[in-house]
């Protein structure tokens, strides 16, 4: 049962990089749309999205945690880790919904469009690079 659930964990985690990666590659320029629409909110509802958000991905990442909490020398650490970012990440901001808030407006604020179609571009193809790491664990 439990090796099922940490090769569960893997894979939802798989998906959700490759989905979302070929989603920030290609609708680069719809991910600016939602950013720049984001940024122009008052800081009070901009924390409100951040709050929901957060309490839409702590359980993905406590799931994580709990199911694939593997401490070892080799490439499934990358799992672990990013179970255990996005627990801190969310508790963080759901603890203090002005640090999200600060953040968001610190890595989006104030940046050209080009330059933020770039970056969604680049991370989009982090987290297919990501995605298809963990494939690689197992088949």
């Amino acid at each position: 049962m439990i090796d099922s659930l940490y090769i569960l964990s893997e894979q939802i985690l798989l998906w959700f990089f490759i989905l979302v990666g070929l989603s920030l590659l290609v609708q680069a320029k719809s991910w600016l749309h939602l950013v720049k629409w984001m940024l122009a909110w008052e800081d009070r509802h901009l924390q409100f999205f951040c709050m929901l958000y957060c309490m839409a991905y702590l359980p993905f990442g406590l799931f994580i945690v709990l199911v694939h909490n593997e401490w070892v020398f080799s490439y499934s650490v990358v799992v672990t880790l990013l179970g255990w970012l996005t627990c801190l990440q969310c508790a963080t901001f759901l603890v203090y919904p002005p640090a999200a808030v600060q953040c968001t407006r610190w890595i989006y604020g104030n940046k050209s469009d080009n330059f933020l179609k770039i970056y969604f571009s680049l991370i989009g193809a982090l987290y297919i690079l990501l995605g298809m790491l963990i494939w690689s664990l197992h088949w």
